[in-house]
């Protein structure tokens, strides 16, 4: 299969242009095409993206998969009409941007501006497509987690001539704490996580300025991932409850009683197949992963079942993400062979979860659950896990 590897920044230099098409065999990994492309990369902290999509080492490609190597970022789609996204060779302007967030509830706007100091130019190159759609999801987390009337960015590309603005991001809220809040947490984010690079001109002299891993996860420095504690179980009571009972994604009709998350939280003790993972901000539990067996007859004992169930009002922060993460970590280190997973069609969502953290498509049962009046394909992953001992 053929896939395309675009390059950018000190990347796009030392290859000598922007794309590489590669051959690779059916079932090949990113590490495979990083692997084929030698020493490229060397010396570089790199984080990869499929798709426009951030992506581990383990994930699996496709035919015609986009496979971008970003290198350190210099500097560190709409969700609603409220947000305003965009990267673009023009010279940037405030005044625009106020208008984008004006809005009759907004009793505070705040705007900031990254202007050139001290060379005579800055160039930016940016992977647009990927930065303009990431730019536009932190926008919307922030939009939310704030509860902010509207946010916009805008990012130059190409030459900034000294004092001239090559970022500029705009917040409307109620309060100015809010608006205050939100417009720092969009620069620090966009600066931290877009793919954009910049090069000081100085004269003569130019240097690609010297960034750091972007982020590989949009989850904020005050959301932790550890072992559920007996306190955290009514929370998950509930969280699961409202998915029983309002949605697919899992086909029981009710939650579950209090005792059955007793003793899974117990199982946790003695079985090292068995995780019970929160996600805590605040005190309060966005979400839960959980670990189980996948069938009761003993040769399926080195095989798990997993799952994740998030808070409405926490997804698409990288909550799930975050704890997909530390549990398939936990689970690479038991001892066991497998973890497998179920998702209920149609999850664009859950499945690109899914595929980001190693799993491969194994198969789709056609109606197989009977829910809300119809019936449900369920889609099932499988994910080799790293510890398994070898066996014949």
């Amino acid at each position: 299969m053929e896939v395309t590897v675009r390059l950018f920044a000190m990347l796009r230099e030392r290859a000598g242009a922007g794309e590489i098409a590669l051959e690779l065999p059916e079932g090949a990994r990113v590490r495979d095409a990083l692997a084929r492309l030698g020493t490229l990369a060397e010396g570089l902290p790199l984080v990869l993206a499929v798709n426009r999509e951030y992506a581990p080492e383990d994930q699996v490609l496709d035919p015609g998969d986009e496979l971008a190597l970003i290198p350190p970022v210099s500097g560190g789609r709409p969700t609603a009409e409220r947000v305003h996204a965009r990267v673009t060779g023009e010279p940037l302007e405030v005044e625009p941007l106020l208008e984008h967030v004006r809005d009759p509830r907004a009793g505070a706007v705040v705007s900031f501006q990254g202007v050139t100091r001290e060379v005579d130019r800055l160039e930016y190159e940016a992977y647009a497509e990927m930065a303009r759609e990431r730019i536009e999801a932190i926008a919307a987390e922030v939009l939310e987690r704030h509860r902010l009337c509207a946010a916009a960015v805008e990012h130059r590309v190409g030459g900034v001539a000294l004092s001239e603005p090559s970022v500029v991001v705009a917040a409307s809220a109620a309060h100015r704490g809010e608006a205050f809040a939100g417009a720092r947490e969009l620069i620090d984010r966009v600066k931290a996580e877009a793919p954009i690079w910049k090069r000081e001109i100085d004269g003569e002299q130019q240097r690609w300025v010297q960034g750091r891993a972007p982020a590989r996860r949009a989850i904020a420095a005050t959301v932790t991932v550890r072992p559920a504690q007996a306190g955290d179980l009514p929370a998950i009571e509930a969280i699961y409850a409202a998915a029983a009972e309002g949605s697919p994604a899992t086909f029981d009709l009710e939650g579950k009683p209090h005792a059955w998350w007793q003793a899974a939280l117990a199982a946790c003790e003695t079985d090292p197949g068995r995780a019970l993972l929160v996600a805590i901000e605040a005190d309060e539990v966005l979400g839960y992963a959980k670990s189980a067996e996948h069938r009761e007859k003993a040769a399926y004992a080195s095989t798990v079942e997993v799952s994740i169930y998030l808070a409405a009002t926490h997804r698409g922060r990288g909550v799930g993400a975050a704890l997909y993460t530390e549990l398939l970590e936990r689970l690479d280190a038991s001892g066991l062979r497998m973890a497998v997973a179920g998702v209920t069609q149609p999850n664009d969502a859950s499945d690109r979860l899914h595929r980001a953290h190693g799993f491969t498509e194994v198969g789709l049962f056609h109606g197989v659950g009977v829910k809300a009046g119809r019936a449900w394909d369920v889609r099932w992953y499988e994910r080799p896990l790293a510890g398994a001992p070898a066996l014949d």
